[in-house]
Protein backbone atom coordinates (compact mmCIF):
# COMPACT_ATOMS: atom_id res chain seq x y z
CA UNK A 1 0.00 0.00 0.00
CA UNK A 2 3.03 2.18 0.34
CA UNK A 3 3.83 1.56 -2.45
CA UNK A 4 0.87 2.76 -4.20
CA UNK A 5 0.46 5.81 -2.40
CA UNK A 6 4.05 6.86 -3.46
CA UNK A 7 3.70 6.03 -7.18
CA UNK A 8 0.26 8.29 -7.01
CA UNK A 9 2.28 10.85 -5.80
CA UNK A 10 4.84 10.22 -8.58
CA UNK A 11 2.33 9.90 -11.59
CA UNK A 12 0.72 13.71 -10.47
CA UNK A 13 4.12 15.13 -9.56
CA UNK A 14 4.33 14.50 -13.65
CA UNK A 15 1.22 15.31 -14.58
CA UNK A 16 2.24 18.72 -12.62
CA UNK A 17 5.53 19.26 -14.62
CA UNK A 18 3.99 19.04 -17.77
CA UNK A 19 1.43 21.97 -16.98
CA UNK A 20 3.78 24.19 -14.94
CA UNK A 21 6.46 23.59 -17.60
CA UNK A 22 3.90 24.60 -20.33
CA UNK A 23 2.90 27.59 -18.07
CA UNK A 24 6.52 28.74 -17.92
CA UNK A 25 7.19 28.45 -21.30
CA UNK A 26 4.43 30.85 -21.97
CA UNK A 27 5.73 33.03 -19.67
CA UNK A 28 9.33 32.88 -20.76
CA UNK A 29 7.88 33.43 -24.36
CA UNK A 30 6.05 36.66 -23.17
CA UNK A 31 8.98 37.94 -20.77
CA UNK A 32 11.29 37.86 -23.85
CA UNK A 33 8.88 39.86 -25.76
CA UNK A 34 7.79 36.58 -28.26
CA UNK A 35 10.62 37.37 -30.03
CA UNK A 36 11.77 33.83 -29.90
CA UNK A 37 10.93 30.98 -32.03
CA UNK A 38 9.49 27.76 -30.99
CA UNK A 39 12.94 25.55 -31.43
CA UNK A 40 13.51 28.52 -28.94
CA UNK A 41 10.67 28.14 -26.42
CA UNK A 42 10.91 24.12 -26.71
CA UNK A 43 14.34 23.80 -25.36
CA UNK A 44 13.17 26.82 -22.48
CA UNK A 45 10.21 24.10 -22.24
CA UNK A 46 12.51 20.76 -21.40
CA UNK A 47 14.47 22.93 -19.14
CA UNK A 48 11.67 24.26 -16.91
CA UNK A 49 9.87 20.54 -17.47
CA UNK A 50 13.01 18.83 -15.53
CA UNK A 51 13.31 21.31 -13.33
CA UNK A 52 9.83 20.84 -12.04
CA UNK A 53 9.61 17.34 -12.24
CA UNK A 54 12.85 17.09 -10.16
CA UNK A 55 11.73 19.50 -7.35
CA UNK A 56 7.71 17.94 -7.30
CA UNK A 57 9.46 13.98 -7.28
CA UNK A 58 11.61 15.11 -4.81
CA UNK A 59 8.42 16.41 -2.63
CA UNK A 60 6.37 13.82 -3.28
CA UNK A 61 8.93 11.36 -2.28
CA UNK A 62 9.42 13.32 1.17
CA UNK A 63 6.46 13.62 2.35
CA UNK A 64 5.38 9.99 1.40
CA UNK A 65 8.71 8.83 3.49
CA UNK A 66 7.94 11.17 6.46
CA UNK A 67 4.69 9.96 6.10
CA UNK A 68 4.80 6.60 6.56
CA UNK A 69 7.64 6.89 9.19
CA UNK A 70 5.72 8.43 11.35
CA UNK A 71 3.19 5.47 11.04
CA UNK A 72 5.82 2.97 11.12
CA UNK A 73 7.58 4.92 14.37
CA UNK A 74 3.70 4.49 15.63
CA UNK A 75 3.04 1.08 15.30
CA UNK A 76 6.63 0.21 16.38
CA UNK A 77 5.39 1.33 19.46
CA UNK A 78 2.69 -0.44 19.86
CA UNK A 79 4.84 -4.05 19.21
CA UNK A 80 6.53 -3.21 21.97
CA UNK A 81 3.93 -1.09 24.45
CA UNK A 82 0.95 -1.78 23.22
CA UNK A 83 -1.89 0.26 22.42
CA UNK A 84 -1.77 2.70 25.15
CA UNK A 85 -2.54 5.84 26.13
CA UNK A 86 0.54 7.39 24.50
CA UNK A 87 -0.06 5.43 21.52
CA UNK A 88 -3.46 7.27 21.30
CA UNK A 89 -2.30 10.12 21.50
CA UNK A 90 0.35 10.68 19.54
CA UNK A 91 -1.77 8.77 16.81
CA UNK A 92 -4.58 11.59 17.41
CA UNK A 93 -1.99 14.13 16.81
CA UNK A 94 -0.89 12.72 13.84
CA UNK A 95 -3.91 12.65 12.06
CA UNK A 96 -4.37 16.08 12.97
CA UNK A 97 -1.21 17.43 11.35
CA UNK A 98 -2.04 15.07 8.04
CA UNK A 99 -5.51 16.14 7.25
CA UNK A 100 -4.46 15.71 3.76
CA UNK A 101 -3.47 11.82 3.94
CA UNK A 102 -3.89 10.15 1.04
CA UNK A 103 -6.66 6.81 1.17
CA UNK A 104 -3.82 3.83 1.94
CA UNK A 105 -3.07 6.27 4.97
CA UNK A 106 -6.34 6.38 6.20
CA UNK A 107 -6.47 2.13 5.75
CA UNK A 108 -3.62 2.18 8.03
CA UNK A 109 -5.19 4.93 10.38
CA UNK A 110 -8.22 3.05 10.40
CA UNK A 111 -6.80 -0.23 11.25
CA UNK A 112 -4.34 0.97 13.82
CA UNK A 113 -7.45 2.64 15.52
CA UNK A 114 -9.55 -0.58 14.82
CA UNK A 115 -6.70 -2.65 17.02
CA UNK A 116 -6.69 -0.06 19.62
CA UNK A 117 -9.91 -0.56 20.38
CA UNK A 118 -11.40 2.80 19.15
CA UNK A 119 -14.31 1.81 17.10
CA UNK A 120 -16.02 5.08 16.49
CA UNK A 121 -12.59 6.78 15.67
CA UNK A 122 -11.85 3.79 13.24
CA UNK A 123 -14.99 4.76 11.47
CA UNK A 124 -14.85 7.93 11.35
CA UNK A 125 -11.61 7.84 9.17
CA UNK A 126 -13.41 5.13 7.16
CA UNK A 127 -16.36 7.51 6.53
CA UNK A 128 -13.93 10.17 4.86
CA UNK A 129 -12.26 8.00 3.21
CA UNK A 130 -13.17 8.21 -0.34
CA UNK A 131 -14.21 4.54 -1.48
CA UNK A 132 -14.57 5.35 -5.58
CA UNK A 133 -10.87 6.41 -5.29
CA UNK A 134 -9.66 3.13 -3.84
CA UNK A 135 -7.84 0.15 -5.38
CA UNK A 136 -9.69 -3.06 -5.68
CA UNK A 137 -7.40 -4.70 -2.63
CA UNK A 138 -7.88 -1.29 -0.60
CA UNK A 139 -11.52 -2.00 -1.36
CA UNK A 140 -11.24 -5.48 0.07
CA UNK A 141 -9.28 -4.24 3.29
CA UNK A 142 -11.65 -1.55 3.81
CA UNK A 143 -14.78 -3.54 4.27
CA UNK A 144 -12.15 -6.18 6.33
CA UNK A 145 -11.43 -2.86 8.77
CA UNK A 146 -14.96 -2.27 9.26
CA UNK A 147 -16.11 -6.10 9.97
CA UNK A 148 -13.06 -6.73 12.15
CA UNK A 149 -13.79 -3.56 14.32
CA UNK A 150 -17.50 -5.03 14.55
CA UNK A 151 -16.30 -7.94 15.85
CA UNK A 152 -14.01 -6.96 18.57
CA UNK A 153 -16.81 -4.65 19.67
CA UNK A 154 -18.88 -7.26 20.07
CA UNK A 155 -21.45 -5.83 18.01
CA UNK A 156 -22.19 -9.27 16.00
CA UNK A 157 -25.43 -7.81 14.39
CA UNK A 158 -23.76 -5.08 13.33
CA UNK A 159 -21.10 -7.62 11.83
CA UNK A 160 -23.49 -9.71 10.20
CA UNK A 161 -24.97 -6.77 8.57
CA UNK A 162 -21.43 -5.67 7.27
CA UNK A 163 -20.66 -8.84 5.81
CA UNK A 164 -24.02 -9.36 3.95
CA UNK A 165 -24.10 -6.33 2.87
CA UNK A 166 -19.62 -5.90 1.23
CA UNK A 167 -20.25 -10.41 0.63
CA UNK A 168 -18.89 -9.57 -2.73
CA UNK A 169 -15.90 -7.48 -1.55
CA UNK A 170 -14.67 -10.26 1.01
CA UNK A 171 -15.49 -12.95 -1.79
CA UNK A 172 -12.65 -11.16 -4.18
CA UNK A 173 -10.53 -10.90 -1.55
CA UNK A 174 -10.60 -14.80 -0.97
CA UNK A 175 -9.32 -15.50 -4.67
CA UNK A 176 -6.24 -13.08 -3.85
CA UNK A 177 -3.26 -15.20 -3.22
CA UNK A 178 -2.33 -13.24 -0.06
CA UNK A 179 -5.20 -13.64 1.74
CA UNK A 180 -4.69 -13.95 5.55
CA UNK A 181 -5.94 -10.90 6.82
CA UNK A 182 -9.27 -11.42 5.14
CA UNK A 183 -9.52 -15.28 6.50
CA UNK A 184 -9.00 -14.97 9.61
CA UNK A 185 -11.42 -12.08 9.98
CA UNK A 186 -14.08 -14.06 8.33
CA UNK A 187 -12.96 -16.97 11.01
CA UNK A 188 -13.92 -14.73 13.61
CA UNK A 189 -17.08 -13.93 12.16
CA UNK A 190 -17.79 -17.79 11.48
CA UNK A 191 -16.74 -18.28 14.99
CA UNK A 192 -18.97 -15.71 17.04
CA UNK A 193 -21.44 -17.17 15.41
CA UNK A 194 -20.90 -20.49 16.19
CA UNK A 195 -20.10 -21.97 12.86
CA UNK A 196 -17.13 -23.79 14.84
CA UNK A 197 -16.38 -26.07 11.79
CA UNK A 198 -16.30 -23.42 8.97
CA UNK A 199 -14.26 -21.13 11.41
CA UNK A 200 -11.35 -23.37 12.07
CA UNK A 201 -11.07 -24.40 8.82
CA UNK A 202 -10.74 -20.56 7.65
CA UNK A 203 -8.07 -20.40 10.40
CA UNK A 204 -6.10 -22.88 9.44
CA UNK A 205 -6.12 -21.58 5.89
CA UNK A 206 -5.31 -18.29 7.28
CA UNK A 207 -2.23 -19.57 9.67
CA UNK A 208 -0.59 -20.69 6.43
CA UNK A 209 0.83 -17.48 5.42
CA UNK A 210 4.53 -17.11 6.57
CA UNK A 211 3.69 -13.86 9.20
CA UNK A 212 3.82 -14.56 12.69
CA UNK A 213 1.94 -12.09 14.31
CA UNK A 214 -1.20 -13.58 12.29
CA UNK A 215 0.05 -16.98 13.02
CA UNK A 216 -0.29 -15.61 16.68
CA UNK A 217 -3.83 -13.87 15.77
CA UNK A 218 -5.33 -17.53 14.64
CA UNK A 219 -4.03 -19.90 17.17
CA UNK A 220 -5.59 -17.40 20.31
CA UNK A 221 -8.52 -18.19 17.98
CA UNK A 222 -8.62 -21.54 17.55
CA UNK A 223 -7.85 -21.67 21.49
CA UNK A 224 -10.82 -20.60 22.14
CA UNK A 225 -13.24 -22.18 19.57
CA UNK A 226 -11.63 -25.58 21.21
CA UNK A 227 -12.43 -24.51 24.62
CA UNK A 228 -15.82 -23.76 23.45
CA UNK A 229 -16.27 -27.46 22.02
CA UNK A 230 -14.64 -29.12 24.88
CA UNK A 231 -11.71 -30.12 23.03
CA UNK A 232 -8.98 -28.59 25.71
CA UNK A 233 -6.10 -30.95 24.61
CA UNK A 234 -6.08 -28.95 21.56
CA UNK A 235 -6.05 -25.96 22.71
CA UNK A 236 -3.40 -26.61 24.99
CA UNK A 237 -1.54 -27.35 22.02
CA UNK A 238 -2.45 -24.06 20.92
CA UNK A 239 -1.26 -22.23 24.00
CA UNK A 240 1.94 -23.65 22.88
CA UNK A 241 1.96 -22.56 18.83
CA UNK A 242 1.35 -19.18 19.96
CA UNK A 243 3.52 -18.61 22.67
CA UNK A 244 6.44 -18.83 20.04
CA UNK A 245 4.61 -16.89 17.68
CA UNK A 246 3.75 -14.06 19.96
CA UNK A 247 4.55 -10.53 18.33
CA UNK A 248 2.69 -7.81 20.17
CA UNK A 249 1.96 -6.94 23.85
CA UNK A 250 -1.60 -7.43 23.23
CA UNK A 251 -1.00 -10.69 21.80
CA UNK A 252 0.99 -12.14 24.83
CA UNK A 253 -2.14 -10.83 27.38
CA UNK A 254 -4.44 -12.77 25.25
CA UNK A 255 -2.17 -16.14 25.51
CA UNK A 256 -2.13 -15.43 28.92
CA UNK A 257 -5.61 -15.19 29.50
CA UNK A 258 -5.67 -18.38 27.07
CA UNK A 259 -3.81 -20.09 29.05
CA UNK A 260 -5.68 -19.23 32.34
CA UNK A 261 -9.08 -20.85 30.60
CA UNK A 262 -7.30 -24.36 29.50
CA UNK A 263 -6.48 -24.29 33.22
CA UNK A 264 -9.76 -23.79 34.22
CA UNK A 265 -10.80 -26.38 31.74
CA UNK A 266 -8.66 -29.01 33.29
CA UNK A 267 -9.62 -28.32 36.63
CA UNK A 268 -13.17 -28.93 35.77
Amino acid sequence: MKNRGIFKELLLSISGAFVLGYVGMCVFWAVTGFKYGIATCFEAYKYIFAVMLAVLVIRAVLVSVIRNSRLNSLESYADENGYDDTYYLALQKYMNVSDKCNTAQNLRLAAAFTEYGNYSGSREVLKRTDFKSLEADEQNEYFNILLYGALLEKDISLANDIYGKAKLYFDRALMKGKNGNTLHTIGLLCLENCAYNQAESFFFKARLEKDNNLRCECDLCLGRLYLETHRKEFAKRVCYNAADEVCTKKQAEGLKQLMINVEKAYRR
